[in-house]
């Protein structure tokens, strides 16, 4: 009987590490208060906006502070769409510091923004009354895991800037972060910046890299990933629009990248990247498939810079390199109903 036993947990052993992270990341994940003490990382950007709105509603999140960094619009434009969007949705409480600007790189200066000058669609949709609480995000950030010891989650929405500001100013503290969620790299398909290449990662591909060096657990929701679970037709928005005047904000903050796309694809359409990692994010049960990975960033200049390689654990390779943990969960599958379902939610709209 106890052989039985023993060789039964093996087999589940074995199961379970072929479909995801096992170990302290899976017992992480398990243990702990249900209300989840989070820190949102935006470069707001339309997808930012809805990201955050969703993370406002969420009843298992308590939202600590939004920090801010130069990405889909300037440093300014950031800062003052955080705050419309909290005051949008019951959270002008919550507190919001500016942080970074991007490292000035030739890749940067031939980037641009899909969503608009002002991030949000050139619609003038942004005015709100409340104002950035403080100058100094990498400080908050490291005071607020140094008051919540393994504790405290970070959604990455953009660029990586603030966060690795934060690991090279006190790595000690940073690694009692209890998890990272991030938006970014063209996981095992295409990018968008280029071909190889996704637009939060090739804007500041060391600060990512800096991440990865930390070694605690890091959720990868990829580019590829939420062009198949967020793509929204331009009929499937105009019919959106109609639900709510929340609804038709977020329709409207969409309008840039819908007529991008437009003119780059033969048809227009919106990919609602940072909506898809926040879905995920407030409930895990959305997730449907899931690799285990070792993930590494290509910081040499040329063509693949900004392209991150993920060695799937359980997989051999002839060029194997020396990996020390397998880390990262990439999320290769995400419910689609169960994402649309939580936008409708957020937006007070009715399916």
């Amino acid at each position: 009987m106890i052989k039985r036993v023993f060789a039964l947990m093996l087999t589940l052993s074995l199961l379970l590490s072929l479909c995801g992270c096992t170990g302290q990341f899976s017992e992480k994940r398990l243990t702990g208060d249900t209300e989840r003490i989070l820190i949102a990382d935006v470069d707001s950007g339309a997808d930012d906006a809805l990201a955050l709105a969703m993370l406002c509603k969420a009843e298992n999140i308590h939202l600590l502070g939004v920090t801010c960094v130069e990405g889909n619009s300037t440093i300014e434009n950031v800062g003052k769409t955080a705050c419309h969007i909290l005051e949008m949705f019951d959270c002008a409480d919550v507190p919001v510091y500016r942080g970074e600007n991007l490292p000035d790189h030739e890749l940067r200066r031939t980037l641009i923004s899909v969503y608009g000058s002002d991030g949000m669609g050139d619609c003038g949709l942004i005015h709100p009354t409340k104002t950035v609480d403080g100058d100094d995000a990498v400080s908050f950030i490291l005071d607020s895991v140094k008051e919540n010891p393994g504790k405290v989650e970070i959604a990455v929405l953009g660029p990586a800037t603030n966060i690795a500001a934060a690991i090279k100013r006190d790595e000690e503290a940073m690694r009692q972060v209890k998890s990272f969620w991030i938006m970014g790299t063209a996981g095992i398909g295409q990018g968008n910046a280029t071909p190889v290449a996704e637009f939060n990662t090739i804007t500041d591909a060391p600060a990512l890299q800096t991440i990865l060096d930390l070694g605690i657990e890091t959720v990868i929701v990829p580019f590829d990933t939420t062009h198949k679970a967020g793509m929204f037709t331009g009929n499937e928005m105009d019919a959106f629009s109609e639900k709510s005047e929340k609804a038709d904000f977020f329709v409207r903050a969409f309008s840039k990248l819908r007529a991008f796309n437009g003119s780059n694809s033969g048809g227009e359409y919106v990919d609602a990247c940072d909506p898809c990692m926040a879905s995920v994010l407030i409930d895990e049960g959305l997730i449907r498939e899931e690799k285990c990975c070792y993930a590494v960033t290509c910081l040499e200049p040329g063509l693949t810079y900004g392209q991150v390689i993920f060695y799937e654990q359980g997989h051999s390779y002839e060029a194997q390199p020396d990996i020390g943990s397998y880390h990262v969960r990439l999320i290769t599958a995400i419910d689609r109903d169960g994402f649309i379902g939580q936008i409708y939610t957020t937006c007070d709209a009715k399916e």
